[in-house]
């Protein structure tokens, strides 16, 4: 008996290695899986998180969609509405850039992203507006509220009254910075709608959504939006994120007459939600419909609205300065810097673009009886083009409506490029030289028939 035992245990001995190596194999066969998962991740239509929608902005026909009507975190998508009601209050009268709005204890005390308000001092109208756009700024956004309504919960609650006449029929606003609250809801589609009001209804003020920067107490706060500059034709809008709502972004874009607004809801990342974006509208410019002859216009489409005595928004500024700008290849890293010369110095197509697009004179370009404004003369086209950015981020409302462009001219020393803007009248180009003054840019107001004579070479 104790015989066989003994001769039999060599046999077990034997057997349990081959049953350990099935263990190890199996284990292995499970990290392989796991590490699958790992470096090939759920598609976007995989995260719960997830929401898109592309619309063509002349005619409102959703060209793409997944997810378009589910409820998401709107996250600082949430401000563009914040911005919609203080335009209202800009075109009613009630306040002007200039006023200053007082910054409560509870304004200041809001966790980031900030600028870092005191409570008891003040901000202007105007530095509120480039707060919210560029920073993204949570107590701004309370100033703006509690100016507007006394409290943040009672402009919560304009914001959500004035969002279901927008036709927003599925959002819901809890406060007016989109920082974390489970009851403020949003959809994909309900953002675009209010892309596309915040456009048509404020023509003389969307500008501002395509600013890069802005300067407050010595600091200086970049646009989140990195499409606005990178991808051709982008206006704006405005990013978002928090941990549950994960990353947001809508967009507007127009080129050569067409205009599409994008959506992306709950990216996983900056980098991989802005490739998203710009591979979707990709698809999608070959479906929008061009503008560019009114008779092609569609009984459905919304017609922008024009305030009394003025003339109807043409959007020229924002195309101007962004059409002419190279786009990222399909699904390609827009987060790639875009600078106007080349590692060999020669011009980029940017520039190229812009000087095929920029007439002889500036008579082919304004209405002959214009004022024109002129911000620099330079050697380098790249660094009129450049000035011309500069003088949008300082004055973005004055100019709004002005024509830009670069103009050479040349003697027998040499080429400087003009940088203008014209389309103005008489007091709107002394206004915008003024704020461009103060803002340490030169500039000079040019009557009609006067153009061709004034030229600064310094900027």
């Amino acid at each position: 008996m104790t015989q066989e035992t003994t001769l039999a245990n060599p046999i077990d001995s034997r057997r349990r290695p081959t049953r350990l190596m099935h263990i190890v194999v199996f284990a292995l066969a499970l990290f392989a899986a796991a590490g699958w998962q790992l470096t090939n991740p759920a598609p976007a239509s995989a995260n719960s998180k997830y929401a898109a929608v592309v619309i063509d902005g002349h005619t409102g026909r959703i060209v793409f969609a997944r997810s378009a009507d589910r409820p998401r975190y709107p996250a600082s998508l949430t401000k563009v509405m914040t911005l919609y009601l203080l335009f209202e209050e800009l075109e009613a009268g009630r306040v002007s850039m200039n006023t200053r709005l007082q910054v409560s204890p509870r304004a200041a005390s809001q966790p980031p992203s900030k600028i870092g308000v005191r409570a008891g001092t003040t901000i202007t109208v105007d530095q509120a507006i480039r707060a919210l756009v560029t920073k993204s700024a949570n107590d701004v956004a309370v100033v703006v509220a509690e100016h507007i309504s006394g409290s943040e919960y009672r402009f919560a609650q304009r914001m959500t009254t004035r969002a279901r006449s927008l036709g927003m029929r599925r959002t819901r606003f809890m406060n007016a910075s989109g920082l974390p609250n489970n009851r403020q809801l949003t959809t994909a589609r309900d953002m675009a709608t209010l892309a596309q009001r915040m456009q048509q209804d404020f023509p003389d003020y969307y500008s501002f959504f395509s600013i890069t920067e802005f300067r407050y107490n010595g600091r200086r706060y970049t646009n989140h939006n990195s499409l606005v500059g990178r991808y051709s034709g982008t206006t704006g809008l405005k990013t978002g994120y928090t941990r549950a709502s994960g990353f947001n972004l809508t967009a507007t874009v127009e080129r050569q007459g067409k205009y599409l607004i994008g959506v992306v809801l709950g990216g996983q990342s900056a980098r991989s939600r802005d490739s998203h974006m710009v591979s979707i509208l990709d698809r999608a410019w070959g479906t929008a419909v061009a503008m560019n002859n009114p008779r092609t216009r569609l009984a459905s489409a919304p017609v922008p609205r024009v305030r009394p005595g003025s003339t109807p928004p043409r959007y020229v500024l924002a195309s101007a300065l962004t059409t002419p700008l190279p786009a990222p290849p399909p699904q390609g890293d827009t987060s790639l810097d875009v600078s106007f010369s080349d590692t060999q110095g020669t011009e980029t197509a940017a520039i190229r673009s812009l000087r095929s697009t920029t007439p002889a004179g500036d008579s082919d370009a304004f209405n002959p009886s214009s004022w024109v404004i002129q911000v620099g003369a330079y050697a380098q086209p790249s660094e009129a083009v450049a000035r011309i950015h500069q003088a949008v981020n300082v004055a973005p409302v004055l100019l709004a409506n002005a024509v830009p462009i670069t103009m050479p001219v040349s003697s027998a020393a040499q080429t400087l490029y003009r940088s203008r803007f014209g389309g103005l009248n008489e007091t709107n180009a002394h206004k915008a030289c003024r704020e461009l003054t103060r803002a340490s840019i030169s500039c000079i107001a040019i009557p009609p028939h006067g153009w061709g004579r004034t030229a600064s070479a310094n900027g």
